[in-house]
């Protein structure tokens, strides 16, 4: 009669079975295996070891989740930080056209026509002259003018790029340090969660041993009531011996009686 396989030693032969196989893998034989058995400590133990199978995959998809973030993150970053000269570049060479601009339409303007008087001696030569000096002066001043007032807007600008290039950098530092807790976070409650399930495979493996070895004892007691046999009124030694697949001379050498057939009710005779 070949040795039965306790649900111990059933549930220890899947978990050598499942070293050797990926996620997904594990997965569908641990699901196979919970349909082809019947016994109720093996498919409770499956299910809990496909429970914990299934809460390993969502971790890691988790954690590949938050990873993803991270790197996005730090991509935006690099974007905003480095993409800023650009932009300021832009600002300051539309600004430096409108200027040249002015200066071009102030050259441009055409000169006032000298009047010259003839009767008047040079007076009237004179004053046109220091009228069209005074003309160069203002459009000289309102050049200039227009000119710092251009200089300060492109400085302003890039100021405020600056100032919004240092907010994302905070923000993406602050989701990148939020994502890092989180992973943090994630990796200690797989942590708790292996612990615990390992705790609760050591108390249920002392269980099993516990009633193996209660089930050897009564066996053991069971085996030790069935070698021996207390004699009946009414008994003799060649039914006993029959009874128990012996023969009449066995019976007697195993419990030293000889030759002698007499027997009294209550004595008890070795059978085994």
């Amino acid at each position: 009669m070949g040795h039965k396989q306790t649900s111990a030693e059933y549930i220890k032969q899947i978990r050598t079975e499942l070293d050797g196989l990926n996620h997904s893998e594990r997965l569908r034989h641990l699901e196979k295996q919970l349909e082809k058995t019947h016994n109720r400590i093996e498919k409770r133990e499956l299910t809990a070891m496909l429970l914990e199978e299934r809460k390993i995959g969502r971790h890691r998809i988790y954690l590949r989740l938050v990873g993803w973030g991270a790197i996005l993150a730090v991509i935006f970053f690099i974007l905003i930080k480095f993409g800023n000269p650009d932009h300021e570049a832009d600002t300051s060479s539309s600004s430096t056209p409108q200027s040249t601009k002015v200066a071009t339409k102030a050259k441009k303007q055409p000169a006032k026509k000298k009047s010259v008087l003839v009767d008047g001696g040079g007076s009237s030569v004179s004053s046109s002259h220091h009228k069209h000096h005074k003309a160069k002066k203002k459009l000289a001043a309102t050049s200039a003018s227009s000119t710092s007032s251009t200089t300060d807007s492109s400085s302003s600008a890039a100021a405020s790029s600056r100032a919004a290039a240092a907010a994302s950098s905070s923000s993406a530092a602050a989701a990148s340090s939020a994502a890092a807790a989180s992973a943090s976070s994630a990796s200690k409650q797989s942590a708790a969660a292996a612990s615990s399930y390992s705790k609760m495979l050591a108390a249920q493996s002392k269980k099993a041993s516990a009633r193996a070895a209660s089930s050897r004892a009564a066996a053991a007691r069971a085996q030790a009531a069935a070698a021996t046999y207390t004699v009946k009124e009414g008994d003799n030694m060649y039914r006993i011996a029959v009874n128990h697949g012996l023969t009449l001379k066995q019976l007697q050498t195993m419990n030293g009686l000889g030759n002698s057939i007499a027997i009294t009710p209550g004595e008890v005779l070795r059978v085994h």
